[in-house]
């Protein structure tokens, strides 16, 4: 019999910017106020002072800065702002097991395994500047041989708020644990009314 693996989701939840992220629709209106459409930001190009957009229909515009209103560009800032925050965090994960305990069932000529498996999560600031108020949540989805055969995976959900990273800062975390349970058979001489 194998164990069946863990697999962890992971949202990032906050930078101490407000939440934006791709996928998102929002309005965009013009600077006059004149005109406006619900698009989701696909890229800011700082450089060229350009947003990339795509509106609700598929249409991909791009478009400079100085058409949009101020609260348009400020999100736009914020999207930038987030993504950039992103690519500066580092996560590195472990699997961390603790002991496997057996429970042997001689009449049925089976043993039951249990081990409580979760993940060792490493964050680093990898960027030149502290970030504040960061938090995530995670799901573990997880299923266990036998017991949970043909059903859907389960879920095991958490959050941390690590606060502030400065440069080059490292915090390790520990996911919550959830038992992953598989059988074996006994060998012939641990069952009952063997001989």
């Amino acid at each position: 019999m194998k164990w069946c693996p863990l697999c962890l989701s992971l949202v990032l939840a906050g930078f101490g910017l407000p939440f934006v992220h791709a996928g998102t629709f929002h309005e965009f209106s013009s600077k006059d106020g004149s005109r406006s459409l619900q698009a989701e930001i696909l890229a800011v190009n700082v450089s060229r002072k350009t947003i990339r957009l795509k509106t609700s229909d598929g249409q991909v515009i791009d478009a400079p800065m100085s058409a949009f209103s101020e609260g348009a560009v400020d999100h736009a800032r914020d999207f930038l702002a987030a993504m950039e925050s992103g690519r500066r965090l580092g996560f590195y994960f472990d699997e961390a097991e603790a002991e496997t305990s057996e429970k042997k069932e001689p009449s049925r000529g089976q043993a039951t395994l249990t081990t409580p498996t979760g993940y060792l999560v490493k964050v680093r600031n990898n960027g030149q500047s502290p970030m504040e108020d960061i938090e995530f949540e995670y799901q573990l989805f997880y299923s266990e041989d036998l017991v949970n055969s043909g059903k859907s995976p389960r879920v095991a959900s958490g959050s941390f708020a690590l606060g502030s990273l400065l440069p080059g800062e490292e915090k390790e975390l520990a996911t919550e644990k959830v038992d992953l349970v598989r059988m074996k058979k006994l060998p012939a001489s641990e069952c009952t009314g063997s001989s």
